[in-house]
């Protein structure tokens, strides 16, 4: 994986939270916001997914619905 510099800003309880796990793991600070970021993203997509997973699903419950309407009124008794 090819790496890129990218310099930004951030409140300093996020740097000193991030340099005691940077102590406290002995690891990079790049690392552990890489990390972070990752699992932005990872959870980002999955919020995503998961609203498309909903419009489906509502949209397939509108269709069988209108389905079973249909079906009830051609199966309803004396017609």
């Amino acid at each position: 994986m090819r790496l890129q510099r990218v310099t930004f800003s951030v409140p300093e309880a996020i740097v000193a939270a991030t340099d005691a796990i940077v102590r406290k793991e002995r690891r990079s600070r790049s690392s552990i916001l890489r990390e972070a970021i990752e699992q932005y993203l990872k959870a980002r997509e999955e919020m995503e997914m998961i609203a498309e997973y909903t419009e489906a699903a509502d949209l397939n419950r509108a269709l069988a619905e209108g389905h079973l309407e249909a079906f009830n009124e051609i199966s309803a008794p004396g017609v």
